[in-house]
């Protein structure tokens, strides 16, 4: 299977990243110990635009790699602070890599922009872990100039006050000695091109031919069946992970923002849009409907 290896880690994937590279990872940290400081493992993201928010919590006492089907011994919580409103999270069990399972936690709660929220797991002991995340400010629709005979735009938006993520994922396929590949979607991180104003505005160039031949043959033939743009912004005390290995990831003494337990749990507001231009009646340049 084709791939880029520019696939973004933090952010918008950044629970999808740690769900499947968290079951998979041996550290130093045996969750098999003695211990009597830590209750649960806890990763996420709260996303203000998303319509479900989903948390992995998983009992310090297990194994990194759980083959076990039953329930955990934990009730998860979504606490808004402002109000002391609580909505009690509901359990879905997902089966990663076809030999590992874990227990994600949801609920369909909207949240509220510059607000704080507890996420709260606690166990039938009474023992728990928690974190504390300010969610940040709304992030409005970004504008979109792109042609499809070349491939390329700009992307343009504003009101960000830390842009975590700019991506543009393609659903493709490959033409190779006459035959189509299986789809399959390449994710480029455009952060590195972005340029943020000190107001909040930001724009980056979309190129697709140049970083599409550094993963596949100027030979092939390919196929686009579906582009899309992702962006989003959270605050400043955002978690960097790029300078840690996977060991201190994972180990509680590592970058963890749960008390009374480890893991990463922090806030964006983020949006997905269709890569393609939008015009208004007026046929001036506009946001596309955003994509759910």
């Amino acid at each position: 299977m084709h791939k880029t290896d520019k696939l973004l880690i933090p952010a918008f994937v950044f629970i999808a990243f740690l769900f499947f590279y968290g079951t998979g990872c041996e550290t130093a940290f045996d969750p098999l110990q003695e211990n009597d400081q830590y209750k649960f493992s806890m990763y996420g993201v709260l996303d203000l635009h998303a319509d479900t928010q989903w948390i992995r919590v998983t009992p310090i006492q297990d194994t990194l790699l759980s083959r076990s089907t039953e329930p955990i011994d934990a009730q998860v919580t979504l606490t808004r602070e402002r109000t002391n409103e609580t909505v009690v999270l509901e359990d879905s069990l997902f089966l990663y890599s076809s030999f590992a399972y874990a227990r994600n936690y949801w609920t369909p709660e909207r949240l509220h922009p510059e607000e704080e929220y507890t996420v709260q797991a606690r166990g039938q002991d009474n023992q728990y872990s928690s974190v504390l995340v300010t969610m940040p400010a709304s992030l409005p629709l970004p504008v979109v100039e792109y042609t499809f005979v070349e491939e390329k735009g700009m992307v343009y938006g504003e009101g960000v006050e830390n842009l975590v993520v700019a991506e543009t994922n393609y659903l493709i396929q490959v033409i190779a000695f006459g035959r189509p590949s299986p789809p399959f979607t390449v994710v480029f991180s455009h952060l590195s091109d972005a340029f943020v104003e000190p107001n909040g505005d930001y724009r980056f160039p979309v190129d697709f031919w140049p970083r599409i031949r550094e993963i596949v043959a100027p030979s092939d033939s390919v196929i686009i069946l579906e582009r899309e743009v992702v962006v989003a912004s959270s605050r400043k005390d955002w978690p960097d992970l790029s300078g840690l290995d996977k060991q201190e990831i994972f180990i509680p003494e590592g970058d963890s923002n749960v008390e009374n337990g480890t893991g990463m749990i922090a806030g964006i507001a983020s949006r997905k849009m269709p890569l393609e231009s939008c015009f208004d009646e007026e046929g001036k340049l506009t946001a596309c409907p955003e994509l759910k």
